[in-house]
């Protein structure tokens, strides 16, 4: 149980790095979208490797 929800805790990471990405390339913050991603990314695929 707790590594299902450890992986989908990660899931949601990388889920909400492109969802803010998508956010500030809306309001033309390209660079600012770019750091939520690759942050979002790194710490989602990180949580998955924990797990």
């Amino acid at each position: 149980m707790s590594y299902s929800k450890t992986m989908g805790v990660g899931m949601l990471m990388c889920g909400l790095g492109c969802l803010m990405n998508l956010l500030a390339r809306l309001l033309r913050l390209f660079v600012l979208g770019e750091i939520f991603m690759v942050i979002g990314i790194i710490a989602g695929v990180g949580i998955m490797l924990y797990a």
